[in-house]
């Protein structure tokens, strides 16, 4: 007999993707599912179109809007398969989806993860990767490095294992995922697959919906990121810290100051503390070869702030003109 896989979708007003993200599961060749859709409280025409679908496979439930977490870690309480797998609703999958996980899957593995396509617009972009089969404290580089280890779809979770150690999504709104990744790989003792499957379809959207509080708090959440993945390596006997870690900090350090104004990083107490660690546990080991870059770290060493913002504004708009000029 197969094995019942739950696939839980959560739902914010995504009524112009949903149905393809739908069609495409219910076209399944392996047929042991159940979908459980958590509407979290659309105000758009997304509940109609999933009830115009009447499909016994899916399991719809509406509740008060209360952010992704909420709505996943109600689908996990709801699931009633022995595996779970994640869908976003403006993503979609291929038809063997499923198969090629399940058909991975045996008593001997607790993670199954698969290779993604990304889809920007009409181009479609994906990178080989060497399928691998072993525990966690082995898994790849480059499982970090094109970071496989941030979403929770492209993958089959075992639910005995998500319920046991009570593994649940926080309430954030941003990196939710990693955090419920982590303390998955910290928490199993089997194997770990990943195989060169290009069966999900990651759909890349335009989005500057960050305000400057939430980018702030962005930056809180990812600091507290920052020391559990630090944690992790070290458990496992990874020297990817200063390889991986402190260069993907450090450029989205880069990336913040130049999305705020001057008063606000000038005054944010989160964003002064997060200089202080640059200056000492990354700097030290960021390999920073040009100038502009150069430039940066001294102006976060020395809070030279209005300088900052004016040479990012600079290499911004250097790379607009590029952009422009080369279509």
């Amino acid at each position: 007999m197969n094995k019942l896989i739950s696939i839980i979708v959560p739902l914010y007003n995504k009524d112009q993707y949903i149905k393809r993200c739908l069609l495409s599961i219910l076209n399944q060749t392996y047929n042991d599912f159940e979908i459980i859709i958590i509407n979290d409280g659309s105000t758009d025409n997304s509940e109609q179109i999933v009830r115009e679908l009447n499909n016994k496979k899916i399991r719809f439930y509406t509740t008060n809007n209360k952010g992704v977490s909420h709505a996943r870690n109600f689908g996990i309480r709801e699931a009633k398969g022995e595996y779970v797998c994640f869908v976003d609703a403006d993503d979609y999958v291929s038809p063997n989806y499923l198969s090629t996980m399940i058909y991975n899957m045996d008593k001997n593995v607790d993670l199954i993860i698969t290779n993604k396509i990304d889809v920007y617009g009409e181009l479609m972009k994906k990178i080989d990767i060497e399928e691998y089969s072993g525990y966690v404290r082995n898994i790849p580089k480059y499982f970090y490095q094109l970071g496989f280890c941030h979403p929770v779809w492209g993958k089959l979770y075992k639910k005995n294992i998500i319920l046991d150690y009570q593994i649940m999504f926080k309430n954030i709104n941003i990196s939710e995922d990693s955090f419920f990744n982590l303390e998955y790989l910290n928490n199993i003792d089997k194997k770990v697959k990943i195989v060169n499957n290009f069966d999900y379809y990651y759909v890349h959207y335009k989005s500057n919906n960050l305000t400057s509080k939430s980018k702030f708090e962005y930056l809180r959440i990812y600091n507290e990121l920052f020391v559990d993945y630090k944690k992790f390596f070290i458990a496992n006997k990874k020297d990817y810290t200063v390889e991986i870690l402190y260069p993907q900090y450090y450029n989205l350090i880069l990336k913040l100051v130049y999305a705020n104004p001057i008063y606000h990083l000038k005054n944010n107490a989160i964003l002064l503390e997060t200089c202080k660690c640059l200056n000492r546990n990354i700097f030290p080991y960021v390999n920073i070869t040009t100038g502009i870059e150069k430039i940066f770290k001294l102006c976060i060493e020395k809070k030279y702030w209005y300088l900052l913002k004016l040479i990012l504004y600079i290499v911004k708009l250097k790379e607009s003109i590029y952009v422009k000029t080369s279509i």
